[in-house]
């Protein structure tokens, strides 16, 4: 809180193995509270409310590439196929919090296709938060979009939409659709971004953070229209139509390969996929392979 009257104490584990952590008092506003010591499993989260009558809330062990264990929504949406189950957050930026096969994890807590534009909006003179606690363009990052189910009879479709105030400057319309076959391990996501200024020349953004351990391998088409990430024998693709795309940036973080895609309309087609691959060889062919 401003007047350090309450707050909570975060613990998370990134490696797999268990760890002790220690009591710790912790000074609030005219008094201070004790967190007794305990110890969390490899990949946990604990979230301690301090000066606040809430539940505990402790997370299980994530089984996301020995990463720090993405964010969880309770309210998410999924859409699963034979090989491929895909969970999105419509009240978070309708950003997708995971990848995965059921046994693994490639999103991280950046979480994967985040809308942003740019330019980014001018900095609010009332962001009194320090610049490091926020290094990645916030863009729709925790706003709720509104979705819709659209399934036809081979596909799971799902259709959302964001009126931003603000986004990009004077204020725009975000559209995505997620599409994902019955047996496809592939994600078709189509997004749009429609600013209200006819004159406006912001283009439209796209962040992703992929899970990035220590012996992963970052992988990029030979097309220059794709893009993986390799753990293991397990490879994470995102993959763009030939000339979507005006500008890629790409940057590690701690447990995270960071993906910004700059596009050079205000539509476009995106996939999503993860599959088993024998060796480095073989993802390098999978990702060249049936580009969109």
């Amino acid at each position: 809180a401003n007047d350090s009257s309450f707050g909570f104490l975060i613990a998370t584990n990134p490696g797999t193995a268990r760890r002790h952590f220690n009591a710790v008092r912790v000074p609030l506003f005219r008094r201070s509270v004790t967190v007794a010591a305990f110890t969390l499993a490899g990949g946990g989260v604990r979230v301690e409310p301090l000066g606040v009558s809430a539940p505990r809330i402790s997370h299980p062990p994530s089984p996301s590439f020995g990463t720090p264990p993405p964010f969880e929504d309770p309210e998410g949406t999924t859409l699963a196929s034979a090989h491929l189950r895909v969970v999105f957050a419509p009240f978070a930026g309708a950003r997708i919090a995971e990848l995965g096969d059921r046994r693994s994890n490639a999103a991280t807590s950046i979480g994967l296709l985040r809308d942003a534009t740019d330019p980014q909006p001018p900095v609010s003179p009332r962001d009194y938060i320090g610049a490091y606690t926020h290094p990645l363009p916030a863009g729709t990052f925790n706003r709720a979009y509104s979705c819709t189910n659209q399934d036809t009879m081979t596909a799971t479709r799902i259709s959302c939409s964001y009126d931003a105030p603000d986004l990009p400057q004077g204020g725009g319309r975000f559209t995505r659709t997620m599409a994902l076959t019955g047996g496809s391990g592939e994600l078709v996501v189509d997004e749009q971004m429609q600013p209200r200024d006819s004159r406006s020349t912001a283009r439209l953004e796209s962040i992703s953070g992929f899970a990035f351990g220590t012996h992963d391998q970052l992988l990029k088409a030979a097309g220059g229209d794709g893009l993986g990430v390799l753990h293991g024998n397990r490879l994470a693709t995102l993959r763009w139509r030939s000339g979507d795309v005006a500008h890629v940036d790409l940057r590690q973080t701690r447990g995270a390969e960071v993906i910004a895609l700059v596009f050079v309309r205000r539509s476009a087609e995106l996939r999503l996929g993860l599959r088993s691959v024998r060796d480095a060889a073989e993802a390098r062919r999978v990702l060249d392979a049936n580009q969109p």
